[in-house]
């Protein structure tokens, strides 16, 4: 993954890029730059009357680079969706992060700038470049109404997975490990020693036995007529590789001679995983989360070899930033530490040191956290600090006289603390299930909106334009109310009499109905009994079930009536008209007679014309 910080695009690597300066990203151990974590929309659950307010954020800068020149005031940063965005002055001035329009079919996925903006025209070099995910680079310059972006010719069999821009030079990285470099070669950017300018790529001299990953590049000095520019190559095996002015040791390779070609940094039994460069000075991550420097030190003294300096205690550097007067250092538990002079404008990022203080490497100061906030990536501009939070939103502070801070305006002298960069993102809306939901609001990255009606688990849909228009998909991202339960259940006969009860839950509130089957196979409802409680005449055994249902689901409940006690036998009646008695009809009493076990008293008796006709009374024995 290439770029000066990186969010969520990465390229199959065995280890992470991360920023250095506004330049090629280096690398540095793997976990190094987290991609934003766009948490789900919260709560995830709800009543089903709707009613519910939902927030939630949209992934949106997906890296940030600053111009690290020492009169680099602009920032350029990568979205999401692929498209370039520039804030702070160069070539014209934006206070907010404004699109550079990609050509047609074109997504980037990295961007570096230096400084010194509209001067490297004349050699071939551009104010800014761009990666694309084809393998192509792209020059820019803001503020023309077409042509904002050139493509920079690509050398036959060449696919660059990196991008980078030094002192009127850009530079490339080749998928087969290669460094190139075009524009102006007046002071041996190109490191080939020929000071030969070129509008096309030319590869840079370095050991074919490596490949490299990693460029980064800065001058000796903020005074043109005297700067010399150094530029350092970083391998895949640990090693760095440096050219160009070495007044102050910053090549690192034991002494201050200037190179015209590659010479290796001195540190026998390191291995580096990052570099950045300030003015004159250089510094350096190893891969045991060890912070090295050499060049120009703050006391005063020159170093022309690697020194270890001793971080606090607990601190695990996972990248830096440099920029020409503030430095930046990104550890494990995403807080940012800084160091440097402090002036007024408020690089250092906090307002708990006075101005004028100086801040050793050896006892950082934390860059001011928003509450809840951790950071993944950092970059460093002349004197502006950038940082990515684990969001997808973006923090700035230092100077903002230019508008680099990217807040929608210029913030004279700066900013002591970080401010969050104006988003470009618009929520257009966001649905649950595919309805709508009322009161969207919008902050910065972050949204929030109120449920409609709804049931069961439903996908969350935010519909956002950046750049185009993107779609956000939560699958099964909220829940309405509850299933339909039957929590409980009772029941009772007398004779035939049968009632039972039942209490549910759920949400929306069930509605319940009775059935009932004689044979546990076909059910039919039982007429008008529709809530909770049953009350039923039994003829015979018979099954009943509560049946509750609500926008979910449906649930039953089964209970069971018995079979109803014996009714008294029935005497058979006399059919007879008219007359008397028959034998028929004694006969039918004899034998109804037989079959009756009786205690007590009883009366005999015939039905006659449908009445009955007592004929003999007296006590059983």
């Amino acid at each position: 993954m290439i770029g000066n910080v990186h969010g969520w695009r990465c390229l199959a690597q065995p280890v992470l890029a991360v920023a250095a300066v506004g330049l090629i990203a280096v690398w540095t151990a793997t976990g190094a730059v987290a991609a934003p974590v766009v948490a789900p929309p919260s709560p995830d659950n709800g009543p089903a009357a709707g009613g519910t307010l939902v927030t939630g954020t949209v992934p949106v800068f997906e890296s940030v680079t600053g111009q690290g020149a020492p009169n680099g005031t602009a920032a350029f940063t990568i979205t999401t969706d692929g498209s370039v965005w520039m804030m702070g002055s160069c070539g014209t001035t934006y206070q907010a992060p404004t699109l550079l329009p990609a050509p047609s079919g074109v997504v980037f996925t990295s961007v570096a700038s230096y400084g010194w903006c509209l001067y490297g025209a004349a050699y071939g070099a551009s104010d800014f470049y761009a990666l694309a995910s084809d393998g192509t680079i792209w020059g820019g310059r803001a503020g023309l109404s077409t042509g904002v972006w050139q493509q920079v010719a690509t050398p036959a069999g060449v696919t660059f997975t990196g991008v980078g821009a030094g002192y009127l030079v850009g530079y490339g990285i080749a998928s087969d490990g290669t460094v190139w470099a075009w524009g102006s070669d007046a002071l041996d950017q190109f490191g080939d020693g020929l000071v030969t300018d070129s509008p096309t790529p030319v590869k840079v001299p370095l050991p074919s036995d490596r490949k490299f990953v990693a460029v980064s590049s800065q001058v000796s000095t903020g005074d043109s007529s005297t700067m010399l520019p150094a530029t350092y190559a970083l391998a895949d095996d640990g090693s760095i590789w440096a050219w160009g002015g070495n007044e102050n040791g910053q090549l690192g390779n034991g002494d201050m001679d200037y190179q015209t070609l590659p010479v290796q940094v001195q540190a026998p039994g390191v291995k580096f995983t990052a570099v950045a460069t300030g003015v004159g000075i250089v510094y350096a991550l190893d891969d045991a989360g060890n912070l090295w420097t050499w060049g120009a030190q703050a006391d005063g003294s020159k170093s022309s070899v690697p020194i270890k300096i001793t971080l606090p205690a607990g601190m695990t550097a996972t990248a830096i930033a440099v920029g020409s007067f503030c430095n930046y250092l990104l550890a494990a538990d995403g807080t940012v530490w800084s160091w440097g002079g402090v002036d007024s404008f408020g690089n250092i990022g906090t307002d708990a040191v006075p101005v004028g203080t100086y801040v050793p490497a050896s006892d950082p100061v934390q860059v001011s956290t928003p509450p809840g906030m951790k950071f993944t990536a950092i970059a460093a501009g002349s004197r502006t600090g950038y940082a990515l939070a684990d969001d997808g939103s973006m923090y700035s502070w230092g100077l903002g006289l230019h508008g680099q801070l990217g807040t929608g305006a210029r913030i004279v002298p700066g900013a002591k603390t970080p401010v969050p960069v104006t988003s470009p993102v618009v929520v257009n809306s966001v649905t649950f299930g595919g309805v709508p939901g009322t009161g969207l609001t919008q902050n910065g990255v972050g949204w929030s909106v109120t449920t409609p009606r709804g049931c069961g688990v439903v996908d969350v849909v935010v519909s956002y334009t950046l750049g185009t228009g993107e779609v956000l998909t939560y699958t099964d991202g909220f829940t309405y109310g509850a299933p339909a339960e039957i929590t409980s259940m009772t029941s009772s006969q007398t004779g035939n009499l049968f009632t039972a009860s039942v209490t549910v839950a759920g949400d929306d509130a069930p509605t319940v109905k009775w059935q009932q089957s004689y044979d546990d196979v076909t059910w039919t409802d039982v007429r008008g009994a529709t809530g909770t409680t049953l009350t039923a005449t039994v003829t015979k055994k018979t099954e009943f079930r509560a049946v509750a249902t609500n926008c979910w689901t449906s649930v039953q409940s089964l209970v069971m009536a018995d079979d109803p006690p014996p009714l008294p036998p029935v005497i058979p009646n006399h059919t007879a008209e008219t007359g008397g008695s028959t034998t028929s009809d004694w006969a039918g009493l004899a034998v109804a007679a037989a079959s009756l076990t009786i205690t007590g008293s009883l009366t005999l008796g015939l039905w006659r014309r449908r009445r009955f006709v007592p004929i003999a009374a007296g006590p059983v024995f």
